[in-house]
């Protein structure tokens, strides 16, 4: 319940709504950009968001540039909920094809 209270501010609901649609990992300035909101208060709950597990840092070696993933298996069902009840009847779409592009990401990188 404490994870569900600390993701009703509307930003990092529009963060945790940009992350289910994307497939590669994207960096803070790409999630500023998408959700249309300062660089500083992005990153601010996206390392709010890493602390509490629903999103997992990527470092790519080839440009040493920290980019971000939704964590759908860690976060668990309380962010299951929270989403389902922002992004409504979309969501279930929306997490089945965000499994599917991840799922083939992994495949082909393997």
């Amino acid at each position: 319940m404490a994870q569900r209270g600390l993701l009703m501010q509307p930003i990092r609901s529009k963060i945790v709504r940009f992350l289910v649609r994307q497939a590669e990992p994207v960096t803070v300035p790409e999630i500023a950009a998408s959700i249309e909101v300062d660089y500083h208060p992005t990153l601010r709950h996206v390392k709010e968001l890493v602390a509490m597990g629903w999103m997992d840092p990527v470092l790519k070696a080839e440009d040493n540039i920290r980019r971000y993933t939704l964590n759908i298996d860690s976060a668990g069902e309380a962010m299951l909920e929270y989403v389902h009840d922002t992004l409504g009847e979309s969501f279930d779409e929306l997490l089945r094809v965000h499994l599917d592009k991840t799922t083939t990401a992994r495949n082909t990188q393997e």
